[in-house]
């Protein structure tokens, strides 16, 4: 069994990844979860999760949100653990500490980078505006430089999505491993509804839309409602999931329509999601294809952004894909697939489609890159160049990948 320590400075890293279970025994892994907290604690899940709470300082201007910034106590993980390989989640901070901690212990573990996006360039790009305009642009491309060196330190990077690898490999990384994470199917199901016997569910008469909104914008969220009310012939009912803050919660009360909520707990998220007709999804960042996912298996046609969120879109012919995701085009999207009459049948493709990334064969994808590269470091060789995919027997791979365009010297998917 291989030991994997996952570190990420990314908030609830832990409760992102869920528990494959029993049926992921063929892809045995001892995963060992290290978050930044408040102090330092260690939380037991069953005899192959443990999720270490390293004492880290807040970021700055952050009242909630912690970062690691010391090795010490990632090298005493790593020493007590003995982990085949470092999974690291956050390529700006980390890779250097990444390479301290596993300083002299033998068998070096393998480092992997897990790309889900440039989250770290939005709040970069939030907190140099607040400083002064004119730096945003030269700070963004600083962290963009720097963040690429860190993720070519890594022995290989594994991303969510395809088009997440060809945007690396168009900034010259060059050993990617494409590994979607799974959803809990038994969850995550068109009848999770039932468990909400208090929210009045599809055809209902009213049009509900379940709005995935990360960056919690009021001012973006208000426009789209405007937008979506002036073109629908009765207002429809949102349901918003995003950071709760003083403003939204203001957003919410002054609009009938409108239902907020964090929506922490899955079975909560799985309620309400099954209960509404479609979902948007806002934002281009890896992290929203874990939402899109969830919303296919309650059986929605979504709307999202190109970018990881908008592949499963395209892949499984499920809803639309926006270059942009203003409120006007958003508005005329939603018109379209109501007016299609198709809502449904969109909504058992998106079902149907995404059963393929189940949690067992999602995590023995993972679980056969993870030896590749282990296997790669222990004999003392580099992990080939290219964008791998590896599949488990019996497992159904979606469509190969492509090559990113006008880029010929990609090489096409390692089988």
């Amino acid at each position: 069994m291989l030991t994997i320590l996952e570190v990420s400075n990314a908030p609830r890293a832990s409760a992102r990844r869920p528990d494959p279970g029993p049926e992921a025994e063929a892809a045995p892994l001892r995963r060992v979860i290290v978050e930044p907290d408040r102090a330092s604690w260690t939380e037991a899940h069953g005899r192959d999760r443990l999720i270490e709470h390293v004492e880290a300082p807040l970021l700055p201007g952050s009242t909630t949100e912690r970062a690691l910034i010391r090795a010490r106590g990632l090298r005493e993980l790593v020493q007590l653990h003995r982990p085949a390989a470092i999974v690291c989640g956050s390529p700006v901070l980390l890779p250097a500490l990444v390479r301290l901690a596993g300083y002299r212990l033998e068998p070096r573990p393998a480092r992997v980078g897990s790309w889900q996006g440039d989250g770290s360039e939005a709040y970069l790009r939030r907190e140099l505006a607040r400083v002064d305009p004119r730096v945003v642009e030269p700070g963004a491309r600083a962290l963009a430089w720097w963040t690429r060196q860190g993720l070519a330190s890594f022995d290989a990077v594994f991303v969510g999505s395809r088009d997440a690898g060809r945007r690396l490999w168009a900034r010259g990384i060059d050993r990617i491993y494409y590994v979607p994470r799974g959803v809990d199917l038994d969850r995550f199901t068109p009848d999770a509804e039932r468990g909400a016997p208090d929210r009045p569910g599809r055809g209902s008469g009213r049009l509900r839309i379940w709005i995935e909104a990360p960056s919690g914008d009021v001012g973006h969220l208000g426009r789209v409602r405007a937008a979506l009310c002036q073109r629908l012939p009765v207002d429809p009912k949102l349901v918003i999931r995003a950071p709760v803050r003083a403003s939204l919660e203001r957003f919410a009360a002054g609009h009938s329509g409108v239902e907020l909520g964090a929506f922490e707990e899955p079975s909560e998220r799985a309620g309400a999601l099954a209960a509404c007709d479609l979902a948007i999804v806002l934002g281009s960042s890896e992290h929203r294809r874990s939402a899109c996912a969830e919303a296919m298996a309650c059986g929605l046609p979504v709307i999202a952004e190109d970018g990881g969120a908008a592949e499963l879109i395209r892949d499984g012919a499920c809803g639309r894909a926006l270059a942009r995701l203003d409120p006007a085009g958003l508005g005329d999207a939603v018109v379209e697939l109501v007016r299609a009459g198709q809502l449904r049948e969109l909504g058992r493709r998106a079902r149907q489609f995404i059963e393929r990334f189940d949690l067992a064969s999602c995590a023995a994808r993972e679980a056969m890159c993870l030896r590749e590269v282990v296997d790669a470091v222990r004999r003392g060789r580099a992990v080939p160049r290219g964008i791998h995919e590896r599949t488990p027997p019996g497992f159904e791979a979606p469509a190969a990948l492509s090559r990113a365009p006008g880029d010929a010297a990609q090489p096409g998917p390692s089988k």
